[in-house]
């Protein structure tokens, strides 16, 4: 692959290089620039990338505007491409905030990562308290 093409410019927030035009209604990020102009997606309103559409980089630098590092993709497609990457900020932790590793953790119903020993330790401070709360209501 090429080198990437890294946009001088201003950045956001999120490393995307941005470019004002006024012209086509403000602020524009330079990568979807780049992409239209490079593919005849250029019309008299600017790039003209298909409604839903993304601008995805193959390359994983959010500044780059090498139009040999950027397609088309769908959000989906985006998600997807961050997962097999392991990108997700927390795709790449290897142990849960208290220490335990996070090689036996499990998937929750809702769809998050949790630790197995954080969650058998919740279990036996719940047991714990049940059984308390029960010997408390004999005794009163």
């Amino acid at each position: 692959m090429s080198e990437c093409f890294e946009w001088r410019g201003n950045l956001n927030n999120k490393g995307y290089g941005t470019k004002r035009m006024r012209k086509f209604g403000g602020l524009m990020l330079t990568h979807r620039l780049a992409y239209a102009w490079a593919n005849g997606m250029w019309g008299s309103n600017g790039p003209e990338i298909p409604e839903g559409m993304k601008v995805l980089h193959t390359c994983d630098n959010p500044a780059c505007c090498n139009p040999e590092h950027l397609e088309l993709g769908t959000q989906t497609d985006n998600m997807r491409d961050c997962s097999s990457k392991r990108r997700f900020y927390n795709q790449r932790k290897t142990h849960c905030r208290r220490g335990h590793s996070l090689e036996s953790a499990y998937i929750t119903p809702s769809g998050s990562r949790d630790c197995r020993q954080c969650a058998k330790d919740r279990h036996e401070r719940f047991r714990a308290r049940r059984k308390q709360e029960a010997v408390n209501a004999v005794h009163k």
